[in-house]
C-alpha cells in the first residue's frame, strides 16, 4: 500500500541544477539518467528543510500537506548508496499512466498535484463564497497574482470604506491584508465605468468628489 507521505518529483528546468539532481541521485549507484525530462524522484531523498509546507489557509479548508508536496527551488536530493530504481518515464505526450519502483515501493505517477490543487479551490470557494466575492476569493488562492477583474461591488465596497476612513484604507494597503482594491487611480478608472444606483453609495461618490478624491 503507497505512503501518504510518498511524493514523486520531476527533475527542475534548470540544466545546472538537474546536473546536481543527476550527480546526487546517481553517486554511488548503477542507476543511469537518460533523459531528466522524464525522470523523477520520490521525496525520500529530500530533507525536511526542502519541502514547502501548506499554508494555514489550505490546511483550514481540510487540503491534507501530504497529499501534494511542493520542493522549494533550491532543492537537491540527499544522496542514498547502495540504492536501484527501476523506472518507466512518465509519458507527458499522452499522459499515460506509468510505474516507478523505487527502494520505497512502487507507484503510480499521476497528475496528482493539478487534481488536488483544482479539488482545493473548488471547496474553498464553496466554503467561503458568502463571506468573499470570487475575486477575493481568488485574491486568497493566488497571493502571487498582481492583476485582478474588479466587480462593481468590490469597487463601491472599496470606495465606501475609503470614504468613511482614509486612515484605515492606507493602513491596510501598507499591511497588505486587503481584499479589494487599493490602488486609487483603479478606483477611479473603475468608478468612472459603472453606473452607481441610489443611495448611501451616491452620497460617498459626492463626498470623494468634495475631497477632490473622485
Amino acid at each position: 500500500m503507497k505512503d501518504p507521505s510518498i511524493h514523486l518529483h520531476s527533475f527542475p528546468k534548470d540544466e545546472k541544477l538537474c546536473e546536481k539532481w543527476a550527480f546526487q541521485i546517481t553517486k554511488g549507484t548503477k542507476i543511469k539518467i537518460n533523459n531528466c525530462r522524464t525522470a523523477v524522484v520520490c521525496t525520500k531523498h529530500f530533507s525536511k528543510s526542502d519541502i514547502i509546507e501548506k499554508t494555514d489557509i489550505q490546511k483550514a479548508a481540510g487540503y491534507s500537506p501530504e497529499r501534494a508536496r511542493r520542493l522549494k527551488a533550491n532543492a537537491i536530493p540527499l544522496s542514498i548508496h547502495g540504492s536501484s530504481y527501476l523506472s518507466t518515464p512518465t509519458n507527458y505526450a499522452n499522459n499515460n499512466v506509468t510505474k516507478v519502483t523505487t527502494p520505497s515501493g512502487t507507484f503510480k505517477v499521476t497528475n496528482e498535484d493539478a487534481n488536488n490543487r483544482d479539488k482545493l479551490s473548488s471547496r474553498f470557494s464553496k466554503t467561503l463564497k458568502d463571506i468573499f466575492s470570487p475575486t477575493q476569493i481568488e485574491m486568497l488562492l493566488n497571493p502571487k497574482k498582481k492583476v485582478f477583474k474588479w466587480t462593481s461591488d468590490d469597487i463601491s465596497s472599496a470606495i465606501s470604506i475609503r470614504s468613511i476612513s482614509p486612515k484605515a484604507y492606507r493602513f491596510f494597503e501598507t499591511r497588505k491584508i486587503f481584499l479589494y482594491p487599493v490602488c486609487l487611480s483603479t478606483l477611479r478608472m473603475s468608478a468612472a465605468k459603472f453606473l452607481v444606483e441610489p443611495g448611501i453609495l451616491s452620497s460617498v461618490i459626492c463626498y470623494m468628489k468634495a475631497k477632490g478624491i473622485y
